[in-house]
């Protein structure tokens, strides 16, 4: 009757990365007492989109040295060029734009906070499962 929609693993893994980083934006700022104004969204989705892509692009680039090193260090490596990366994007933009140094201090600090949380748990969520 239905068929069963099998939903792309990749588009899921991206997913959830974009809404880990976006979290880890939010609660660096409340934890900074950065005032939560009216932009705080738009700021969140700008911040998650720009780390999202560079970090996919710093993996698509570290793919190269992954027979070299093992797979989990290639994640560890792409994760963290990609954040580092995108915070300095980020800072540059914020530079650009007047904002104040709140936000500033908020986008290091989600970026410490996103490396870890990527490096710990997502390569648990994304490790393949091996049938036994």
């Amino acid at each position: 009757m239905f068929k069963r929609q099998s939903i792309n693993p990749q588009i899921v893994y991206r997913l959830i990365d974009f809404i880990v980083l976006g979290v880890a934006f939010y609660f660096s700022c409340m934890l900074l007492l950065v005032d939560p104004g009216s932009d705080l969204i738009v700021r969140i989705l700008v911040y998650s989109t720009v780390l999202l892509i560079s970090v996919h692009l710093c993996k698509s680039i570290a793919v190269r040295y992954k027979h070299f090193v093992g797979e989990i260090t290639w994640q560890i490596l792409g994760n963290a060029t990609g954040i580092l990366v995108g915070t300095i994007v980020i800072l540059l933009l914020e530079n650009l734009f007047p904002v104040g140094g709140e936000y500033m201090a908020a986008t290091v600090f989600s970026g410490f906070m996103a490396f870890f949380i990527l490096g710990t748990l997502l390569p648990l969520i994304h490790k393949k499962t091996s049938p036994l």
